[in-house]
């Protein structure tokens, strides 16, 4: 029997969270399946980050990268579920699922805060995939007892801008780099 590594028996130790799977179908009529990601999910994770534009990677990453180190991908596809989230967007075609897009959420060690990043597949960009990825993400940060979400995003990305906006983020200049907005909602608020 192969020997587990470290982070192996430490999502083995944690049962995944099941319960949070959900369907959602998109206001195009497209079905997909919302649920956190797992280890298994390597090949997937790997194919949806190689599959963005530079633009988009550049977007979501703040700094250009063409794929994802083996490190940065065993970080993504073993979260520790207490202490942090991870959702795919998944979309079957021809009988084979494609990661479309990911949201995650860190909690800052005061445990009442998380920090969230979203990247979403070129080409299903504007279709409803970044909204209901992070009403989901939203909604599991506020039934684990979080209080607030922020995240950092770049002053062009106007389209990431314009959904936080829509789900209620309230947005500023950093202070550290004006080339960043941050963009944060209380959890608490449930308007």
């Amino acid at each position: 029997m192969a020997s587990l590594t470290l982070s192996e028996k430490e999502a083995a130790a944690r049962p995944y969270p099941a319960h949070l799977i959900k369907q959602v179908t998109l206001r195009d009529g497209a079905a997909l399946t919302i649920r956190p990601i797992r280890p298994t999910d390597m090949d997937l994770e790997k194919a949806f980050v190689r599959k963005l534009s530079d633009y988009s990677r550049y977007y979501r990453f703040m700094q250009p990268i063409r794929e994802l180190t083996p490190a940065m991908l065993e970080h993504f596809t073993h979260p520790d579920y207490d202490r942090e989230m991870a959702l795919i967007a998944l979309f079957t075609h021809d009988g084979k699922e494609e990661e479309i897009g990911v949201a995650r959420y860190v909690k800052y060690p005061d445990g009442r805060q998380c920090e969230f990043a979203l990247a979403i597949a070129d080409e299903w960009q504007g279709k409803g995939v970044g909204t209901a990825l992070m009403l989901e993400l939203i909604s599991i940060a506020r039934s684990g007892g979080l209080e607030a979400m922020e995240g950092f995003v770049l002053t062009t990305n106007q389209p990431m801008l314009k959904l936080t906006k829509f789900l209620g983020f309230l947005s500023e200049i950093c202070r550290d780099d004006p080339t960043q907005m941050t963009v944060r909602k209380n959890l608490l608020d449930f308007a």
